[in-house]
């Protein structure tokens, strides 16, 4: 990172949390299939059932959060990388 200048190393850095971000969300999307399938082995309305898909929900409510965060994040070095140019 030595030579490098400060907004390469805020790019490297943002890059970074995006693709943790990425993975994050992998994971979510995983534990939603198990939660699904351990939905379906459930009486449907049950106190489980529901516990379910409240914890699916809350994935799903993570997912989004992630994804903008890193379009912002992203959005961000565009415009910073366009500002450079001009």
């Amino acid at each position: 990172m030595a030579g490098m200048g400060l907004s390469e190393r805020v790019k490297m850095v943002l890059n970074r949390e995006n693709q943790e971000r990425l993975k994050y969300i992998e994971e979510c999307r995983d534990y939603i299939r198990l939660l699904r399938g351990e939905m379906y082995e459930t009486k449907p309305n049950s106190d489980a059932w529901r516990s379910l898909k409240q914890e699916i929900r809350a994935n799903i409510e993570e997912i989004e959060i992630m994804e903008k965060l890193i379009e912002t994040t992203s959005a961000a070095t565009e415009v910073e990388s366009i500002e450079r140019v001009f």
